[in-house]
């Protein structure tokens, strides 16, 4: 089982990289690297939690009973990054602006969660 600083270091890693994309040639990688930050970046809780996910299903069904307010921000860009990987020429600009947006705010709420007594 990884552990919350091991998935902390792999969503600034990603984070790096999704910096380095441009989103207006490659929307669909931004908006695919900005879900695998937030997957990491909520492994941090879930590994918190002792819990090793092995598939998204199971992810995320804990984080919808656990956590609604982190499942909220996490199931949109979920389900846009699966646009992204699988429906050619889906995304936009667009997409991925909302992509990073939604990121931002998914942050916040696993450094909340993270942080409160």
């Amino acid at each position: 089982m990884q552990t919350p600083r091991e998935h902390l270091n792999q969503a600034i890693s990603n984070e790096k990289f999704l910096n380095e994309i441009d989103q207006g040639r490659f929307p669909d990688w931004t908006v695919t690297v900005a879900f695998y930050t937030a997957l990491h970046l909520i492994g941090q809780v879930l590994a918190r939690d002792g819990i090793d996910p092995d598939s998204h299903q199971i992810r995320n069904d804990y984080i919808w009973e656990f956590y609604p307010s982190l499942w909220k921000l996490y199931n949109p860009l979920y389900t846009w990054s699966k646009d992204a990987r699988y429906v050619c020429g889906h995304s936009t600009v667009k997409d991925a602006e909302n992509a990073l947006r939604q990121l931002d705010r998914i942050e916040a709420e696993v450094n909340r969660i993270l942080t409160a007594p």
